[in-house]
């Protein structure tokens, strides 16, 4: 997986990228905290497909123009369209 952008209390970037291409569409940031331990994919945005933001086990990791996965603790299991 691509290395994390920390964006806590930070502005989302108004494009997103879904391997790569552009993703218009509705994203949520992954829950993966059960109160002692997280996840490998806990809060990465991740693109909702057929109301999923898993497709084979792996996420549907959206990233940034840069190619950094977009991580933001706060805003887990929250929605957004893009």
């Amino acid at each position: 997986m691509s290395k994390a952008k920390d964006y806590n209390f930070k502005p989302l970037p108004d494009e997103v990228f879904l391997k790569g291409k552009p993703f218009k569409g509705e994203a949520s940031f992954v829950n993966g905290y059960n109160g002692h331990t997280k996840t490998e994919d806990d809060s990465i945005l991740c693109a909702l497909i057929d109301n999923s933001c898993w497709k084979d086990g792996k996420p549907n990791a959206l990233t940034n123009a840069d190619g950094d996965l977009i991580h933001y603790e706060n805003r887990r299991g929250q929605s957004f369209k893009f």
